[in-house]
């Protein structure tokens, strides 16, 4: 402290001690004076707009990026809330893999983006296409036939017919046994019948399982879809920071 520095100079120091202090409190004097003839206080005069976007490359003036009559556009971004709702309302979004925490979680995320863009003056309307196609494709999903019900009705026509047979073999079994080859001989007529049902039915299952592969190859490109929705996305990041 200054009582300190005075104290140091009318002490018993030598002559070369003193030399040095004298020297520590020049070189400070002239690194203050630098510093204060070097600085330009008023930031604002000695940077203005003009220089501001000559330097960073803006292309577009300050009245471009602000007008305060500018209003904010969300109304495609309520759509997509709307959207979400709809599909929380599906019948089918519990099944198999839920959607239900995911479709929640969104909601959230969108009241929270609309609570921010009635705030501002900001164009949303390239933000609410990015979930578009991945909304679009969750909806499908939902609606899409599991195999297992497309199935069902097959399968339990195939017990059916299987069940039949045995009766039917039961049957034979005891009239060869007690030589009555007339009802054997009906008996396997009717089990030719019934093989041919359950040759129909198997082929019936078979097409069935195809549709539905067929229905349901859409969803493998549902990595490319969230692939694409990210690289718009990045994209118009990017396309804010230029600005």
């Amino acid at each position: 402290n200054e009582e300190f520095i005075t104290d140091l100079h009318v002490s018993d120091w030598s002559e070369t001690q003193k030399q040095k202090l004298q020297a520590a409190h020049e070189k400070g004097s002239e690194l203050l004076q630098s510093c204060e003839s070097g600085t330009k206080w008023n930031l604002t005069a000695a940077y203005d707009i003009q220089k501001l976007m000559r330097v960073c490359g803006l292309e577009m003036s300050v009245r471009e990026l602000y007008k305060p009559e500018d209003k904010a556009q969300f109304m495609e971004v309520i759509q997509v809330k709307k959207d979400l709702q709809e599909l929380k309302q599906n019948r089918n979004k519990t099944r198999v893999v839920s959607f239900t925490t995911m479709i929640d979680n969104s909601i959230a995320k969108v009241e929270k983006v609309e609570e921010e863009l009635r705030r501002s003056q900001l164009d949303a309307t390239q933000l609410a296409q990015v979930p578009k196609k991945t909304l679009e494709q969750i909806e499908a999903i939902m609606n899409v036939t599991q195999i297992q019900a497309a199935l069902a009705s097959t399968d339990d026509q195939i017990k059916t017919q299987l069940q039949a047979l045995d009766k039917t073999n039961a049957i034979q079994n005891v009239a060869m046994h007690d030589g009555e080859m007339q009802v054997a001989e009906e008996q396997m007529w009717t089990k030719i019948q019934l093989q041919e049902r359950l040759i129909d039915l198997i082929k019936d299952k078979f097409r069935l399982i195809g549709k539905c592969e067929d229905e349901n190859a859409p969803f493998k490109k549902i990595y490319e879809v969230q692939k694409q929705a990210n690289q718009e996305t990045s994209q118009m990041k990017d396309a804010k920071r230029r600005l």
